[in-house]
């Protein structure tokens, strides 16, 4: 068990040494358009390495509901915005608890916010 724990340590510092620093910026409910609510994220590359086939995904639990977006690249210090739309039909109206996450091949980040379906 120390050798499975000591080589996930490893393999978590042999990454983060490799300049590979992806993460989520601001994220923020937009307005609803067409009984669907937009979620807007910033996806951030802080490290010294271009990051290939990002993906954004949004998971709200209480609806058992996943969506993901398309893949993206994001260059050394570049910023990438984007917006995922949450469909309001059939759900009642509330307050949900959403996690949404960014990843890549060497590295993720997550953040849980609650949005509001009215």
């Amino acid at each position: 068990m120390k050798k499975h724990i000591l080589g996930l340590l490893f393999a978590v510092f042999l990454v983060a040494a490799m300049g590979y620093s992806g993460r989520l910026g601001q994220i923020r409910e937009g307005p609803m358009v067409n009984n669907e609510l937009e979620i807007h994220y910033n996806a951030i590359n802080d490290g010294s390495h271009h990051i290939d086939n990002a993906i954004v995904t949004i998971w709200i639990p209480n609806l058992d509901y996943f969506e993901r977006t398309s893949s993206f690249d994001l260059g050394r210090g570049n910023k990438y915005g984007g917006f995922i739309m949450v469909p309001r039909s059939d759900v009642p109206p509330g307050d949900y608890f959403a996690r949404i996450m960014f990843y890549s091949q060497y590295s993720s980040d997550s953040k849980w916010m609650w949005i509001t379906l009215e």
